[in-house]
Formats: C-alpha cells, sequence, structure tokens
C-alpha cells in the first residue's frame, strides 16, 4: 500500500515529447499526464512515511522536498507567465521553490537540513500534488493555444515545468538508489534489463575517426521544448582520434581499476606491494581510509556479511591487480543488489573517470563534446536503452552501434566529456528561469551527454546538455579517447570564479598538449565576468570610503536608513528584522544594524561577501585598484555599528524561504522598500 494517494495512474513507461508546431491540447495533457503520474509512482517506491525524510546525500534535501518541489515550480512558473492568477499554496509554493543549488558554497549553508526545521506531512504534500495536477489541466484547457509554441509564447511555462519535473525523476531515482534497501519496494511492473545479450563483451577495440566538422547547438525554431543553454548554433571542427567501442575497461579488468589505480579509486579492495602480493593487514575497511560508508553501514557499496568481500578471502590477483576469484562484487540497482553484471556500463564521478584514463597512459583522456558528437553519427531514429524501456542499465554490446560504430552513445548512462559547461555563442537565459544553467557557467562543472536508461523528454534529446560537479554521481559512466597529436577541440571556461570561504582556486588543463591559449574561453554568465577585483575595489570605495578619507556613498545609505524608518512609522508596522538584499560590501547592513535586531544581508556574490565578512572579523582586506593590490584594514568605529546582529548570506538568485517569507523590513538599496 502505498504512503500517500497518487493523484493519477501507476505508470512506468515516458510518452513521446510533444511536437510544438502541431500539438493539441489533448496531446499537451496526455504528456503532462505522463509526466506527473511517473514522477508520483517513482515516490511510491519509498516504503513508509519515515522514507520522505530521509537524506540518502548530505548535498541534497530530503526527499519530501523533492516530492512537492516540481508542483511548486508548475505554479510559480505559470503565474510568471500570467497563465495561473492565483497561489495555490503559497507556503508550499515558497518552501518548495529553491532546492540545494548546485554550487560548492551551498553544501553546507542549507539552513532547511536536520535541525529544528518542521517539514509537512506526507499527506499534505500529496493533497497539494492533487490540486496542483488541476490547477495544469485547467490552464491546459482554458488557454487559447497558439502555434507553433515558442520561447515567446506564454505556453513555454507549461513546457518548462513538464521538462523540469522530468529532470527531477532521473536525479529522484539516483537518491532513491541511494536509499537502505529496507525503505524502499520495487513498484509493481519495474523491469530491470538483461545481465547479458548471450554474447559476452571480451574485448574494446579502438576506433579511429577521421577529422571532420561538427555543429553544436538547437536551433531556434526546433519543434521542441529545450533549455536555455541548448540554443546556440556554430560549427566545431573535430580532429581524428581513437575511441573505444563499448563504455567497458580492457585487458578483462572485472573490478573496472588496476592495482595503480586502487590507491585513488572508490572500488579498491585492499593495497598491494609493487610486487603485487597480498599484504593482508592493508584492507581498506575502516572508515577513516578510502572506504565511503552509506546508508547501510556497507562500504563503497559491498555487504559486510556473508554473501558480500570478507577479509579472510583468498584472492588471487591478475594482470596487475584485477581481481580474478573472489566472492562476487555486488551493484545497487533500484531496488535491489545484485552480482556485478560485467557487460553492463560502468557508473563513476569525473574524478574517477579521468584517475582510470591516467592509469591507462598520457594519451588518454574522456571524450569532448564535439567527439561525442562525431561519435554519435547522422542518425534519424536511435534504438537505446532510454525512456525507461528498462529500470537499469543493459550489456554495452545490446543495440545496434551507430553508423561511426560506437555502442550506446544514447542512453544507459550517461557519459561525461572533457568540456566545461558553458552557454554557445549569443547564449541567452530564459526570463522565466533565469539561473537554470548560468550558476554552473564556473568552470567547475563538466559536462554530461548522451541521457541514460530513466531519461525521458527533452532529457533523452539529442540536443540535451546537462551538468554536474566532478565529484557528484548520477546514472553516469564513461568512454575513453586515445589522442592522436594534441588537437583536442575542447572548450574550458578561463574566467576566475570566486568562490566563497575559498577563493578562486586553479583551474587547470588536464590534458597533455592542449594549448591553453585556444581551450579557454570566457564564461557566458556575464555576473561572473563583471565580479572581479576591479568590481570589488569599487564597491570598497562606493562603500567604506569616507573611512579611508576618499569620496564614498556613506550619505545616500544613511538617507536610505531615515526612509526605511518614516516608512515603519507611517504604516505602523513595527519591525525588529531587516532583509538588506544586494548587500554588496556590507556598508548600509551596518548602518541598519543600529535600529533592527536582526539584519540578513544577502548578496549572489562570493567575492563582495567574502569582504564583508573580513572586514566584519576586522582583517585585513586585499583590494586591488589601477593594477596596484593594496591591503586595506577598513575599521568600523566611527560607524558605530552592532555587528554581531549581521549575517551574511550568499544566494543564487533567489531569496531563502525565511528571509522571503519571514516578517520585516526588506530593502533592495536600488529598487524598493517593502514592510511586511
Amino acid at each position: 500500500m502505498a504512503v500517500f494517494e497518487p493523484s493519477g495512474a501507476h505508470v512506468l513507461h515516458s510518452m513521446k515529447p510533444c511536437d510544438l508546431s502541431c500539438c493539441t491540447k489533448s496531446e499537451i495533457k496526455k504528456y503532462f499526464q505522463n509526466t506527473y503520474d511517473l514522477y508520483e509512482t517513482l515516490f511510491k517506491a519509498l516504503k513508509d512515511e519515515s522514507s520522505f525524510y530521509k537524506c540518502p546525500d548530505r548535498l541534497r534535501l530530503p526527499l519530501i522536498f523533492y516530492f512537492g518541489h516540481t508542483a511548486a515550480v508548475y505554479v510559480n512558473k505559470l503565474l510568471l507567465a500570467g497563465l495561473l492568477k492565483e497561489r495555490i499554496n503559497f507556503a508550499f509554493e515558497t518552501l518548495f521553490e529553491t532546492g540545494v543549488d548546485e554550487m560548492s558554497w551551498d553544501d553546507v549553508e542549507n539552513y532547511r537540513m536536520g535541525g529544528s526545521f518542521v517539514w509537512p506531512k506526507v499527506w499534505e504534500v500529496a493533497q497539494y500534488r492533487q490540486k496542483v495536477r488541476q490547477a495544469v489541466l485547467d490552464v491546459i484547457e482554458d488557454t487559447q493555444l497558439e502555434l507553433p509554441i515558442t520561447q515567446e509564447s506564454r505556453w513555454w511555462a507549461v513546457f518548462m515545468g513538464l521538462e523540469h519535473e522530468r529532470v527531477h525523476f532521473e536525479t529522484s531515482s539516483v537518491l532513491i538508489r541511494q536509499m537502505p534497501l529496507e525503505l524502499v519496494r520495487k513498484p509493481e511492473g519495474w523491469k530491470y534489463g538483461p545481465v547479458t545479450t548471450g554474447v559476452p563483451v571480451l574485448s574494446n577495440p579502438m576506433i579511429e575517426t577521421e577529422e571532420q566538422s561538427v555543429s553544436l547547438g538547437k536551433p531556434g525554431n526546433f519543434p521542441s521544448y529545450g533549455w536555455d543553454n541548448e540554443y546556440g548554433w556554430k560549427w566545431k571542427q573535430f580532429r581524428k582520434q581513437q575511441h573505444p567501442t563499448f563504455w567497458v575497461c580492457r585487458n578483462n579488468c572485472q573490478s573496472g581499476c588496476g592495482s595503480e589505480l586502487s590507491t585513488y579509486s572508490h572500488c579498491n579492495l585492499r593495497l598491494t606491494d609493487v610486487n603485487q602480493k597480498s599484504m593482508r593487514d592493508s584492507w581498506i575497511w575502516n572508515r577513516d581510509q578510502n572506504g565511503v560508508v552509506n546508508v547501510d553501514h556497507n562500504r563503497n557499496g559491498f555487504l559486510d556479511r556473508p554473501g558480500g568481500i570478507d577479509r579472510d578471502v583468498d584472492i588471487d590477483l591478475h594482470n596487475g591487480g584485477c581481481i580474478r576469484k573472489c566472492c562476487p562484487y555486488k551493484l545497487r540497482l533500484m531496488f535491489d543488489v545484485v552480482n556485478l553484471p560485467m557487460d553492463w556500463p560502468v557508473e563513476v564521478n569525473y574524478h574517477e573517470a579521468k584517475a582510470f584514463c591516467s592509469w591507462r597512459g598520457p594519451d588518454f583522456r574522456l571524450p569532448t563534446e564535439a567527439e561525442h558528437h562525431v561519435m554519435r553519427g547522422p542518425q534519424d531514429k536511435v534504438n537505446a536503452n532510454m525512456n525507461m524501456t528498462y529500470g537499469s542499465s543493459t550489456p554495452v554490446n545490446m543495440y545496434t552501434p551507430s553508423e561511426a560504430g560506437f555502442c550506446d552513445v544514447f542512453g544507459n548512462v550517461w557519459e561525461w566529456v572533457e568540456d566545461h559547461f558553458n552557454g554557445f555563442e549569443d547564449f541567452k537565459s530564459h526570463h522565466l528561469y533565469a539561473d537554470f544553467s548560468t550558476p554552473t557557467f564556473d568552470g567547475r562543472h563538466n559536462i554530461i551527454m548522451g541521457g541514460s536508461w530513466v531519461s525521458t523528454g527533452d532529457g533523452a534529446s539529442r540536443f540535451a546538455r546537462y551538468a554536474f560537479r566532478r565529484h557528484f554521481f548520477q546514472h553516469l559512466g564513461f568512454r575513453v579517447v586515445k589522442s592522436v597529436g594534441y588537437s583536442v577541440p575542447v572548450h574550458l571556461v578561463g574566467t576566475p570564479v570566486f568562490v566563497l570561504g575559498v577563493g578562486v582556486e586553479e583551474n587547470k588543463v588536464t590534458l597533455p598538449g592542449t594549448v591553453e591559449s585556444k581551450a579557454y574561453i570566457s564564461t557566458t554568465n556575464s555576473q561572473y565576468l563583471d565580479d572581479d577585483m576591479e568590481f570589488l575595489h569599487q564597491e570598497v570605495l562606493s562603500s567604506f570610503g569616507d573611512l579611508m578619507g576618499v569620496e564614498s556613498d556613506a550619505e545616500s545609505y544613511k538617507h536610505l536608513v531615515t526612509a526605511c524608518k518614516e516608512a515603519i512609522r507611517k504604516f505602523e508596522c513595527p519591525v525588529k528584522k531587516a532583509l538588506d538584499i544586494m548587500c554588496s560590501v556590507g556598508r548600509f547592513s551596518y548602518e541598519l544594524s543600529k535600529d533592527f535586531d536582526e539584519v540578513s544581508a544577502i548578496d549572489h556574490s562570493g567575492r563582495l561577501l567574502d569582504a564583508a565578512i573580513r572586514i566584519q572579523e576586522g582583517k585585513v582586506l586585499n583590494i586591488k585598484g589601477a593594477g596596484e593590490l593594496l591591503k586595506v584594514n577598513i575599521s568600523l568605529d566611527e560607524i558605530k555599528p552592532n555587528i554581531d546582529r549581521v549575517r551574511f548570506q550568499q544566494v543564487s538568485w533567489k531569496l531563502s524561504t525565511d528571509e522571503a517569507t519571514g516578517r520585516g523590513l526588506k530593502v533592495n538599496q536600488n529598487k524598493w522598500i517593502k514592510l511586511k
């Protein structure tokens, strides 16, 4: 019995996306119902109510958030587009709007993980989802359909909600796969892929490809929904390389690694010396070393009980440390643990994929985005493991290779590539979801391509481009490329991006022989381009110049505080909290602290916030003006603020729930004052 009452049918198949040039309202309704039903069917796999409040990955929120998140986004996007006139549940549409941003500074800043926060009941969120379903159906029914549906159309918001939910259908499946087995159950009709085709994968030959040109980007008039990063139309030369046919290791390496690699790969079982002699006291079992303990307290995915790897089992090493005889390796599927299917693709993060390439030799690397398009070749119809054909991976030799000779260029698991995530030339974010892609144009996110078995909708499109930070796991593997010469058609983001608490990290090219001047390009996120040392210098002088003996805007901040106090008196709205939006380096926040008990100061710029915090702590500030690096110590004694009342926090284009909905004074220094 399901923990909640589903608002629709039990569905495990995915419909084909709508043709936006000629679709009907009936087709849109069916595609929406299929999307909504798929999502709820996935969450029916959680065995009891407590499962919804588990957090399978500490970099993500509890599952109850994702259960409500996609419904809230439908409402918020339809409101922005003017298709909905009223909210359904303001509290939920605020709480569930903003998830954990895919940025490093948000890993530990998420205030909603743990603590005293109380999430809504499952039945409350389920009822909310039912209301949202009906509201979306009403919008589809009552809104005049104008074809074709383009990015300028109000109907684009409907498909934005649809494809957003399909993205979370996939990413939520990853989280549920990380849940303890006793907290999940396999949905009725869930079908895993075959372990083997009957023809084992015993070799993995390389295929040489000739130099050619490929086109990247999605035409603006293509009749399907696309995310902002897909658009742009450019040609990119591809130089010949060699690629393996399948997504598996060579030399019969069963574990996906050799002894050299195993010293820094999560699949390590034990260390071996240079002569490959067993070191029986060097097992990587303890939690303080290489072993990662999951929610089942099993290390590295192996079962720590009979049937798993045991420390007293004799293991013969062969060909550089590969395991040849032992109790079977295990693989966690969505709802079961099985013996490792040797013909399925590996699933690793970027660092592990790069480690394997390094182990293979200096000429080996991952493909680039352009090379991935070459491997696909010209294909009108693709037969691949995607769109929920199966509920797991399948053998890498199960489907017919592309015309270029490569298997699994679509589906099965996503594939890491070397390129940093960035927009194409003339990139433009969409006004209904301005921060879908842009925060990740920072040189810290690598592109993933090709889709997986659970990819649907736009995710299963040949135009799909998604990205993750390099340590993240998804249904995601890799393919090995051997360079022939060193002209690698790769694009890396060269813009220095300041990360709060870290600064600007070095972002070296990891491709041998690559010419940095050709590989590095600027980010297409204009905010990152503006957030440089000169910008910091201007903001510091503007805010604190009077304390440094130069002209500043100090008086304007004082006048703004006076205006705030007058507004409070005029509207008889006594408040004790203030929110300073776009706080910069904090001068106005300190002025507010004289009259308010709590001041939340938020900004999107890590560089400015770092300076604000250093000033608050009385530390030396490094600024650069006119090409000269200056060390400045700004004393706040003359201002006499209550510095302990000010809390600086970074946001990503969105306000956190407490600040956005709490009672108090809200001030955007450039635009408005709001009392609540």
